[in-house]
């Protein structure tokens, strides 16, 4: 694992691997019947309790990444179709709107932004050094960077050395949401821990209802 420095490029100024051509998805047939399926048994869980996000939350991004390999064609590695629709300009303004307009939303997007930067989990399972000094992520950042283990967002040390906080924004949103679709996909967290639930709960909240606002979904 390499370090990640300071110089670590701000997950916002990262570009498009590929262009987000959302025709695509209007091409996509039977397709995107399916798409749409795991997003409603997402959509319906939107306001449960933070023990029972688990479920919506998957099914929401597998949603989500059905529709974002077809609309940039990128499907080999799901960091590639993440950069990419995190650079997209028209979901950037999607997530701000949607947080100027709905306290609530917005309410779970900054208690979601207090879990930041999530750190990868499988990394730190194997470090008994560095998960002796987790007391809170923030304040561990630069351990886990200078241990090279990957953040959500990644360029959150770069922020923190620039006394800066990490905007809350669609990018930074995206990867540190990223990172803990992560950690739970390869088993990392569990759904009977409350401080696992909450994480998950605050960024489902916050992304089925970006989601629902895509012409994509919300004409579903």
């Amino acid at each position: 694992m390499r370090p990640i420095t300071a110089e670590e490029p701000c997950v916002g100024t990262l570009p498009r691997i590929a262009d987000v051509r959302h025709e695509r998805f209007d091409q996509l047939g039977q397709g995107r019947r399916v798409i749409h399926s795991w997003f409603e048994r997402g959509w319906r869980g939107r306001d449960n309790p933070e023990s029972e996000c688990f479920e919506p939350f998957i099914f929401t991004w597998i949603a989500l990444n059905g529709w974002a390999e077809c609309v940039t064609d990128l499907d080999r590695r799901d960091q590639d179709w993440v950069q990419s629709i995190a650079a997209e300009p028209d979901l950037a303004a999607v997530f701000h709107s949607l947080l100027s307009e709905d306290p609530v939303i917005n309410e779970a997007a900054v208690e979601f932004t207090r879990f930041w930067p999530i750190p990868r989990l499988q990394a730190l399972r194997r470090r008994a050094e560095l998960m002796n000094s987790w007391h809170s992520n923030a304040q561990a950042t630069e351990t886990f960077a200078r241990a090279g283990v990957d953040l959500g967002p990644r360029c959150a040390f770069r922020h923190q050395v620039r006394h800066e906080g990490i905007p809350l924004d669609w990018s930074h949103f995206l990867w540190a949401l990223y990172r803990a679709r992560c950690n739970l996909f390869h088993g990392e967290k569990n759904p009977y821990h409350w401080g696992d639930q909450a994480v998950i709960a605050r960024g489902f909240k916050v992304l089925v209802h970006a989601m629902s606002r895509w012409r994509a979904f919300e004409q579903r």
